[in-house]
């Protein structure tokens, strides 16, 4: 199988929804009063001043059936679950990098079902039929392929923050995948933008990917692929 293709089948998931418009979590102490801040669900609390992320978050990795698995943490997100849906993240970049792995793992399932539920939850000025539609010719392409077969195994391996800012949030997940016994890595984005107390996606700007993983730092089920010596002694 020629190695772009599931670069390519990503991308055009990504692409047909932009183009339609469409550290773990700490516990606090048990006998400590909660404070009115702490009271509020995480995406309702104060946004973080911070435009990048430091270091790696601590996060739990959620198994899904036919799509990458996703993070998860009490202090990041996502808070809440509707129809099976991720809400309720915090804003803050920490917080978008979980929602744009949230998000992209919704889009690579190829699912029109759930990502009709994806764009009904974070999609703003989204034409929700055009996206079924859309999303149903690309389902009908890939499912049963080797190419779906690839995605549905694929696993996170880093991220790169390209653009932060209170209102808007660009954050590249990278990806490592298996084909015909090789190694390949590649990368999504997709363009947030922080809207009635949640990451949602913005409706204006297409989504990315890209091979070149430099600047990435190593996170994810699959983060060891991204370390330095992993990278020396890549043949992809």
């Amino acid at each position: 199988m020629d190695k772009h293709l599931m670069r390519t089948a990503g991308l055009a998931a990504i692409g047909v929804l932009a183009l339609s418009g469409c550290g773990g979590g700490g516990s606090t102490d048990a006998d400590a009063s909660p404070s009115p801040t702490e009271d509020k669900p995480i995406c309702q609390q104060e946004a973080s001043d911070a435009t990048t992320i430091d270091s790696a978050p601590e996060v739990e990795w959620v198994e899904h059936e036919g799509r990458p698995s996703t993070p998860k943490s009490e202090d990041l997100g996502p808070a809440e679950e509707t129809d099976g849906i991720g809400t309720c993240y915090r804003h803050s970049p920490e917080g978008a990098l979980v929602a744009s792995a949230d998000y992209i793992s919704v889009i690579l399932s190829f699912d029109a079902d759930e990502v009709k539920k994806l764009a009904q939850e974070h999609a703003t000025g989204s034409d929700q039929d055009k996206i079924v539609q859309d999303f149903q010719r690309l389902e009908d392409t890939y499912q049963g392929t080797e190419a779906k077969k690839i995605i549905e195994n694929m696993k996170v391996a880093g991220y790169k923050v390209e653009s932060y800012s209170k209102d808007r949030a660009v954050i590249s997940v990278a990806y490592s995948m298996e084909a015909q016994g090789s190694r390949h890595e590649a990368s999504f984005a997709l363009p947030l933008t922080w809207q009635d107390d949640d990451w949602s996606f913005s409706s204006d700007e297409d989504g990315d990917s890209s091979e070149d993983l430099t600047g990435y730092t190593p996170w994810g089920p699959a983060a060891e692929r991204l370390e330095p010596s992993a990278s020396a002694s890549s043949g992809s």
